[in-house]
């Protein structure tokens, strides 16, 4: 069920995508193949069966391509075109889902890359990152900056990271430093 809404949200999201790209990125119901499929991974790996089905499926070498995917999505893809929309999104989502249940079914290369220190620092602050880099996209650009583009991604690079380190340090480990007490 869960495999055949993910197909469906993705068709939508193509269908869409053909007359407003921006809805297609930012409308909640264009994204549901990606937390559907999220969903069924959890589903999967929520009992010791599903997970010991799973790790057969999931190489090394499969998540190390995943994961070469996700990096030439996020360094050579033009996410202004329609192809970013239809194929890269979608490609992202089964990428992250499978070196997600990579890095939940065994240990490879892959596993201790993405556990290395700066990532995992990302990782604890990662929603924090999410919320703040936003506004600060938004409101940060060269225009405003009267500045060219490598001066504008740097300065909104450092106020995102800069911002959710403070949020990090002063809000969110306070309030989860109590709830696990």
């Amino acid at each position: 069920l869960a495999l055949t809404l993910v197909a469906l949200s993705w068709l939508e999201r193509i269908l869409i995508a053909l007359s407003d790209k921006d809805a297609a990125y930012y409308r909640s119901d264009t994204r549901a193949g990606a937390l559907m499929l999220g969903v069924a991974l959890a589903v999967v790996l929520a009992t010791a069966r599903g997970r010991a089905q799973l790790t057969p499926l999931v190489s090394s070498r499969m998540a190390g391509g995943a994961l070469a995917i996700v990096l030439v999505a996020v360094l050579a893809v033009d996410q202004t075109q329609l192809a970013a929309y239809v194929l890269t999104l979608p490609a992202v989502a089964l990428a992250t889902a499978l070196i997600i249940a990579h890095i939940v079914t065994g240990s490879s290369l892959v596993t201790r890359a993405l556990g290395l220190k700066p990532l995992t620092w990302i990782g604890r602050r990662s929603y924090g990152l999410y919320l703040y880099h936003y506004p600060i996209f938004f409101y940060v650009t060269s225009t405003r900056l009267h500045s060219g583009h490598v001066e504008e991604e740097t300065l909104r690079v450092v106020l995102a990271f800069g911002l959710t380190a403070l949020s990090y340090r002063f809000v969110e480990a306070p309030i989860l430093r109590r709830v696990r007490s």
